[in-house]
């Protein structure tokens, strides 16, 4: 029995050059009602769910375009919106920040400040 995976990525080598197969993409944007946002820029193609429909878990597919030896690759990934990763990266650095000076505490006191021939004061943590 197969293993359980997420694959929120895939490939897909198109028999097309790079230039007719964005020249598809951005002429099924503008024609079809179905896909209403989304945009199209250089090599690159965004996908979003409807403001309307949009939760904070809704996803996002981002499409890029290379040049392969048979024509061009597809590459689509599945991700959180742009918005939820930024989110995620502020709380990451404040908490990483937060945790900054106990860390130093802990390296630079006891044996390891003895080690390291007690280079560093903590005077200023009792301002």
């Amino acid at each position: 029995m197969p293993s359980l995976r997420m694959l929120p990525a895939f490939t897909l080598d198109l028999p097309l050059g790079k230039d007719e197969a964005m020249r598809r993409i951005r002429q099924a944007i503008a024609e079809l009602d179905a896909i209403e946002n989304a945009k199209a820029v250089g090599d690159c193609a965004e996908f979003s769910v409807r403001p309307e429909e949009r939760r904070f878990w809704s996803p996002h597919l981002s499409v890029q375009l290379s040049d392969a030896p048979s024509g061009t690759q597809l590459y689509a990934r599945f991700s959180p919106r742009p918005e939820v990763w930024t989110f995620f990266m502020l709380v990451y650095f404040v908490t990483a920040f937060l945790c900054l000076p106990e860390a130093c505490m802990v390296m630079f006191s006891g044996s390891w400040g003895r080690l390291l021939g007690g280079c560093c004061s903590f005077r200023w943590a009792a301002l």
